[in-house]
């Protein structure tokens, strides 16, 4: 019999499904594909000849670290796009084999699940396009559901995290419940307007670094508290967010920071460089 978790999820997640070849972008370009064991073996078991020299040429094996998940991967082409990806942005294994011939990554992709004490957290990330709109163009911001569900059949690799454990009892970890909930019901204060939610909750972490930095763990209730009081006082907080002078120069050097690191890391991503180009043009107007 199944056990069924605890799942929490942003309301969004129940509206998302993938748009294929509608989409402006792909996830099937720019990135390592890792195919999982389970799913290789079923690889070289293929008998149809329309696409079993293509799985044999385009997939190798990881011979430096594998593991169960990551056991072989895509050999992309010269321009970063995965050789299954048709003319139609659509992918052809599983066009020819079916879903259950995908790996895990792109069987999961979107969705990321997380553990929590116990409870199931379904995600999805803000790189694909359908997900952003979902997430971020709604007008009544992101609500939170929870239901009960069995553990997901694909995405296995669930990261865990118990802070009851007693290895965590000296880790800022034991209180990543709070700092998360404290953290999104700031962004969620529509009191504030966004610029000035982003930087308060900048304020509140760097003082929740402070006390990290200071070895004060047992500390990290009492500054939540104090920052959810200060936020009730709306007009007083207001003042002193506008007092804090604006540093133009800096922002400019941090977002310059930022987009030379993901530039240098990043792999090929021809959207990414579409936007990078814009936002620069945009700088310099």
């Amino acid at each position: 019999m199944n056990r069924n978790y605890s799942t929490l999820y942003p309301e969004y997640i129940k509206h998302f499904s993938c748009i294929g070849s509608e989409c402006e972008d792909t996830c099937c370009a720019g990135w390592k594909v890792t195919i999982d064991k389970n799913t290789y073996k079923k690889y070289k078991k293929v008998k149809n000849k329309s696409i079993t020299s293509e799985l044999s040429n385009a997939i190798s094996r990881n011979r430096s670290n594998p593991n169960d998940g990551d056991y072989a991967y895509i050999k992309m082409d010269e321009e970063g796009n995965c050789p299954f990806l048709t003319c139609e942005k659509l992918c052809s294994i599983h066009g020819t084999l079916g879903e259950s011939y995908l790996s895990e990554t792109c069987a999961v992709y979107p969705r990321s699940y997380n553990m929590i004490n116990g409870v199931i957290e379904k995600t999805a990330t803000l790189s694909c396009p359908e997900v952003t709109r979902l997430a971020i163009l709604n007008p009544n911001g992101i609500a939170f559901e929870q239901t009960m569900t069995e553990k997901p059949k694909r995405g296995t690799s669930i990261n865990t995290i118990n802070t009851g454990e007693t290895t965590l009892f000296n880790q800022p970890v034991r209180f990543f419940e709070e700092l998360r909930s404290f953290s999104i019901e700031v962004i969620q204060n529509r009191c504030y307007a966004l610029s000035e939610r982003i930087i308060y909750l900048g304020l509140f972490l760097n003082n929740i670094q402070n006390a990290i930095d200071q070895h004060q763990i047992d500390q990290i209730p009492n500054i939540i508290s104090k920052y959810k009081k200060l936020m009730l006082d709306t007009e007083q907080t207001k003042q002193t967010l506008t007092d804090i002078p604006t540093n133009f120069m800096l922002q400019m050097k941090i977002c310059k920071e930022l987009v030379d690191f993901r530039t240098k890391t990043s792999i090929n991503n021809k959207r990414y460089l579409e936007c990078l180009t814009e936002m620069l043009i945009g700088l310099a107007d």
